[in-house]
């Protein structure tokens, strides 16, 4: 009898000092396991363009790189990003059904980013961008931080080897660009025309299409700029590739001899949604080309947009980038 008593209070103290380590362990202990940081473009907000939404994935991986936090990152919209970019050295991949909506298990960060339009200044911006980080996987609990937004808070210095570190091209992404170096050779010149709706062919919020004289003299300013940089040698190859939002202005300029462009329609993916997976494959074409020119060039005019887009291609490919304003 008493045996059986003092073996069944062995056990219950076991259990007791076991319940004791695990709660002592879970309060108190250094590491409470850290949680995964994931970077979320979906179709429940705007994300910006192509430009945007790379920066921002850039930016959550070289955030979690510094502070050795998982990264993971869930890219839906409009079209999963694995039809376009496969893992290369490091496997981002999540699947929808591991995302937790669970208040307990997951919290989420919202990095907004209002430099270029609210007047906030861009390294003010930053370092609050990094704060929400930090605060947010700061002694939490929870096993997923949901990463949405504008980040831009990337070291441009790192930016080429962190987009080598996350991704490769797709077969069906690779073999365009094969095509498409076959057309410009190795080495060329990049020119890049960003026109928003003002030709009248890529309906984005905020911009307005002009008339056909205006139109067609904003066409011919912009070709003669490019003529006059190819003719006076101020592009470091003769071959220039051009790349444009609008296939209005790349079809006026189809017939000048130096320049190639990359076929295929276009679609901003914050405003056309309901395109073929196909159509969105043009702008990942653009940005890899974009990322392997010698050199890359925006140009703009009057009322045309200063885009990312380049910006962010010259940042993957390392390469330089400036901008012709006239």
């Amino acid at each position: 009898m008493k045996s059986t008593l003092r073996t069944k209070l062995y056990f219950l103290s076991v259990k007791l000092r076991s319940i004791v380590y695990k709660l002592f362990h879970y309060c108190f202990r250094k590491d409470k396991g850290k949680p995964c940081v994931i970077a979320i473009i979906d179709s429940t907000r705007r994300n910006g363009g192509l430009g945007d939404r790379f920066r921002h994935i850039i930016s959550i991986y070289s955030f979690c790189k510094q502070n050795k936090l998982p990264f993971k990152l869930s890219f839906t919209d409009p079209v999963d990003i694995r039809y376009f970019f496969l893992p290369n050295k490091y496997d981002w991949r999540i699947k929808q059904e591991e995302l937790s909506n669970s208040f307990f298990k997951s919290s989420v960060v919202f990095l907004l980013s209002g430099y270029k339009n609210k007047g906030i200044d861009f390294h003010t911006e930053t370092e609050w961008q990094v704060e929400c980080l930090r605060k947010a996987v700061k002694g939490v609990d929870k096993k997923q931080i949901h990463v949405f937004g504008n980040a831009h808070i990337a070291n441009e210095c790192d930016f080429s080897d962190m987009f080598e570190e996350l991704f490769k091209p797709s077969d069906l992404l690779q073999s365009r660009l094969n095509e498409m170096k076959l057309k410009t050779g190795e080495t060329y010149s990049a020119a890049v025309f960003r026109f928003q709706n003002l030709l009248g062919d890529l309906k984005e919020r905020g911009s307005r299409m002009l008339n056909d004289i205006d139109r067609k003299r904003l066409m011919q300013r912009c070709k003669s700029k490019l003529i006059e940089l190819h003719d006076n040698g101020q592009l470091k190859n003769d071959v220039v590739l051009v790349t444009s939002d609008s296939v209005t202005f790349l079809k006026f300029i189809v017939d000048l001899d130096f320049i190639k462009t990359i076929p295929g329609e276009i679609a901003h993916p914050d405003y056309d949604k309901n395109a073929a997976a196909e159509t969105y494959l043009k702008s990942y074409v653009d940005l890899l080309m974009l990322s392997d020119a010698e050199e890359i060039i925006l140009f703009q005019t009057e009322r045309m947009y200063q885009s990312g887009f380049p910006q962010i291609a010259a940042q993957i490919g390392n390469k330089p980038f400036r901008i012709i304003n006239w």
